[in-house]
């Protein structure tokens, strides 16, 4: 569950040791970064099978549903009640053909995501490059800064100076806009 591996990180960091358990916050950082950026753009990032169930809003029954898993690589079931449903699958969303009305459970059974991995955590898909980079710099930044974690100042020769509090990069973040899903209620 990494948008960037030990090694990348370690090479942008220039660090020495061998494994990512001699940085011990290191580790926490790459293990939290994909959770950060998957709520900051309300998609999930790794390939897998989902099933996302909605209930239909629209008083005339006719409803885009746009699921956390995407882009969308392939759906196995698209019921309505139930019942089997017929349906037009868009890149990040999917829309009924079958008449529905206001109320109704449709359940969709797909396999979505960015990122496949295998079970070492080894990237076996291609992350796109800027996702990849954007995760290598927050997690950098965020190492470097671990120390002014909730400091608002501190004294440097005499003056005091206001430390930034740790967020998203702006870099981080213009990149993460181009992959947030806008049908999920942004």
């Amino acid at each position: 569950m990494a948008l960037a591996t030990f090694d990348q990180v370690k090479a942008f960091l220039e660090l020495k040791k061998a494994a990512v358990t001699d940085y011990p916050s290191l580790e926490v950082l790459m293990d939290s970064m994909q959770a950060t950026f998957e709520t900051y753009t309300s998609r999930k990032f790794d390939l897998e099978e989902r099933t996302a169930t909605f209930r239909v809003s629209d008083p005339d029954g006719e409803e885009e549903f746009w699921l956390e898993g995407t882009p969308i690589e392939s759906v196995s079931t698209v019921t309505v009640n139930g019942e089997d449903a017929s349906y037009l699958l868009l890149n990040e969303s999917v829309k009924l053909d079958t008449t529905t009305a206001q109320g109704d459970v449709v359940e969709i059974v797909y396999t979505g995501g960015l990122v496949d991995q295998t079970d070492e955590g080894t990237l076996v898909a291609t992350i796109p490059k800027d996702l990849n980079m954007a995760a290598i710099r927050q997690i950098s930044f965020e190492y470097q800064n671990r120390d002014k974690i909730a400091v608002t100042s501190m004294a440097l020769d005499g003056n005091v100076t206001a430390i930034p509090t740790l967020k998203l990069l702006t870099y981080t973040t213009n990149i993460l806009n181009g992959y947030k899903n806008w049908g999920t209620g942004f």
